[in-house]
């Protein structure tokens, strides 16, 4: 895996608007969970899934990998800088969240071979929709952890304030559809109603 960079999982959230576990949530034969991991395994040797739960989902997870504790459960934010700081990482790291069922291998490889090519001024490349990015599907550079550590030592938690802060490299996607994610019962709903890729 010559493009491979550390992954991300976050399974931080609580699931408020869902009203369950999203991770767990069954589309087809396999959670939501199993689903972004098993695309996560064929990307990277390096996955890392965030979670002040570790005890909910290692029942459900045969794979080997890593965890790292967020015992804070101040959110993704804060667990994105928790991660880069406790691993000392470099380079890149890609962040995805759990509930991103439409994710696509090919459409990762891609960008993922476009990370050396970015310049250096970027802390972090991602999708912009309208006028927001999608932070929790694309990359950031290791140098992200200064501005992250101030923003939140401010009191910050908000991906959109923080990226508004710092230089970010917008990603091209084929199809955007690709990030839906479960956020209501009415997005599961509408996702049962459309068979998972193989």
């Amino acid at each position: 895996m010559s493009n491979s960079v550390p992954i991300f999982i976050l399974l931080g959230g609580k699931s408020q608007r869902m009203g369950t576990d999203k991770a767990l949530l069954q589309w087809g034969e396999q959670t939501l969970l199993r689903r972004t991991l098993e695309i996560a395994t064929a990307l990277s040797d390096e996955i890392y899934l965030l979670t002040p739960w570790r005890d909910r989902y290692q029942p459900y997870l045969s794979t080997t990998v890593h965890w790292l504790d967020d015992p804070a459960q101040q959110g993704g934010l804060v667990a994105l800088h928790q991660g880069m700081k406790t691993l000392n990482l470099q380079g890149w790291v890609l962040l995805l969240a759990c509930d991103l069922p439409k994710l696509d291998q090919g459409q990762l490889e891609q960008w993922l071979k476009q990370l050396a090519a970015i310049p250096t001024k970027y802390t972090a490349a991602l999708v912009k929709q309208g006028q927001l990015y999608e932070p929790c599907c694309g990359f950031y550079r290791n140098t992200a952890q200064t501005s992250l550590q101030q923003f939140i030592e401010q009191g910050g938690r908000s991906f959109q304030k923080w990226l508004a802060t710092v230089p970010v490299f917008s990603l091209a996607i084929a199809n955007p559809a690709m990030l839906f994610n479960c956020n209501t019962p009415a997005d599961f709903a509408t996702l049962k109603t459309q068979p998972p890729s193989p």
